[in-house]
């Protein structure tokens, strides 16, 4: 669809196209559009005009165009066309009136000037303001599709994003308010957050990137977090969260690599707590099952170096996989799927034969003639077993220990006895421990006070009981050196990250 005797329009038209995803909703076409509209400078008044009195017909050609299959795999296209509409016009401006067109006057040429500007990115914004804080991240990666190095404006908000709204969960926020606190309308609007920087990261590094992966993990937690008023009443509202989640799952899965899936899943499945109701589980499946399928497909753990997040991962999907099936969510065919990969993974891609101790002091937690049974089974030599047998016992001890005695940091330390490294983003997970166990604010000011999981799991306990004993004193003191917090510990949604 051509709009005749439009030709800068129609330029522009075809290079949002080479950048949105086939499933751009109308609602983040028109905001790309009128983003697309406010970056042409005063000399294009004439396109502004005919972007603002056909707008419908404007976003109709580019849904047409997308759907046509007009996009391109690279960044280069939209910042060609791009700086060819937008930017090229002030350049030429700038030149008219004796003005170098790469002075501070083109504003998106000079990098300094993007990474002082950059600082200020979520200034205004209150951190305890969910909702803001999202719209502001909208709006910064709307405006980046629109500049000459997209991926780094992108980068730029979604590093802030993750300054504001850590992904990462503690046992004290699981208790407390923050763990419900979001709506049908922010699950929306982080699918469409998801669309827009998956569009943006499109065959550049960002994928590979730590931000990236947290932000992931966010979008995932997303459904964990759903407040029980979002479910409301009726069905057709649990449906609406339910295809909300599933559509939000389904850009996550489009949008990662193996690797960025399996950390979203350790990230987010935590917060879905120890016995979640249907309705949030229901949700956290339909996000998670086609997240899982692009991080435990055949072929990427074939080439896969797993570390020990990913075990966590695992072992958090049977832990969901137990919930599901025991509260009767998600169909038996998926149930099959899930397990299936599960397996195949324990199996193959990692030696579980050092959980043996640990899932022998597991099954004692389980009750009755089952729990005796797994206890006979698990008390054989480890080389008896073998790989399909340790893989198989893994399954059946999460599927058997009951449901809501087993912590995330169980879990951690469950994983953590098959000797795998720790990854990049996992280290920001436990000097995120260290911070608050200390008091800090600021994690960066702990980076290599970490506390093993043993200790992070005694962390846990105390909390709840709201008491702290000789052992947890001495504990912490040998972790920092004997250096006392200097802060009182702050709740998880009043801190910034700088």
């Amino acid at each position: 669809m051509t709009l005749a005797g439009m030709g800068n329009v129609d330029k522009l038209l075809e290079s949002l196209a080479h950048r949105l995803p086939p499933a751009t909703d109308k609602a983040t076409l028109r905001a790309v559009l009128q983003a697309a509209r406010a970056a042409l400078p005063k000399k294009m008044g004439k396109t502004k005009e005919q972007l603002s009195n056909m707008e419908d017909a404007c976003i109709a050609s580019l849904a047409q165009r997308i759907k046509q299959g007009g996009g391109s795999n690279t960044v280069s296209v939209v910042a060609e066309e791009a700086g060819r509409l937008g930017h090229a016009s002030v350049a030429l401006a700038a030149s008219s009136s004796g003005t170098d067109a790469t002075s501070a006057n083109t504003n998106d040429v000079d990098a300094k000037a993007e990474e002082a500007a950059a600082i200020g990115l979520y200034a205004d914004v209150d951190e305890d303001d969910i909702e803001a804080c999202l719209a502001r991240c909208i709006e910064l990666l709307t405006k980046a599709l629109m500049n000459l190095r997209p991926a780094e404006r992108a980068l730029r908000a979604i590093e802030g994003l993750m300054a504001l709204l850590p992904p990462e969960h503690t046992a004290a926020e699981l208790e407390g308010d923050a763990m419900a606190c979001f709506s049908l309308d922010l699950l929306r609007s982080g699918a469409r957050m998801a669309s827009l920087a998956s569009a943006l990261t499109e065959g550049s590094a960002i994928g590979e990137k730590l931000a990236w992966r947290r932000l992931m993990g966010f979008f995932v937690a997303m459904p964990a977090r759903l407040s029980k008023d979002s479910f409301g009443v009726k069905d057709s509202t649990l449906h609406s969260c339910r295809e909300a989640a599933q559509h939000l799952g389904g850009i996550v899965a489009l949008a990662g690599q193996p690797e960025s899936a399996r950390a979203a899943l350790r990230i987010a499945l935590p917060w879905l707590g120890k016995t979640p109701d249907a309705s949030a589980l229901a949700c956290v499946w339909s996000t998670s099952l086609p997240v899982a399928r692009v991080g435990l497909s055949g072929a990427a753990l074939s080439r896969a170096s797993l570390k020990r997040g990913d075990i966590v991962a695992l072992l958090l999907l049977a832990q969901l996989l137990r919930l599901c099936r025991a509260q009767g969510v998600g169909h038996d065919h998926e149930h099959e799927e899930l397990q299936g990969m599960l397996r195949s993974a324990l199996e193959h891609s990692v030696d579980t034969a050092p959980m043996l101790p640990q899932l022998q002091k597991l099954t004692q937690r389980v009750p009755g003639q089952r729990g005796k049974a797994l206890q006979r089974q698990l008390a054989v030599p480890r080389r008896s077993l073998g790989c399909a047998g340790m893989a198989a016992a893994v399954l059946q001890v999460m599927e058997a220990v009951p449901i809501g005695s087993l912590s995330a940091a169980s879990i951690t330390k469950l994983a953590a006895a098959c000797g795998l490294p720790l990854d990049e983003d996992e280290r920001v997970d436990q000097r995120l421990e260290a911070a608050r166990a200390r008091g800090s604010l600021f994690f960066e000011d702990v980076e290599g006070l970490v506390p093993d999981e043993a200790d992070l799991e005694v962390a846990e306990e105390q909390s709840k009981e709201g008491v702290e004993g000789k052992e947890g004193k001495k504990r912490r003191k040998n972790n920092f050196d004997g250096e006392e917090p200097s802060v009182t510990k702050k709740s998880s949604k009043k801190r910034r990250h700088k």
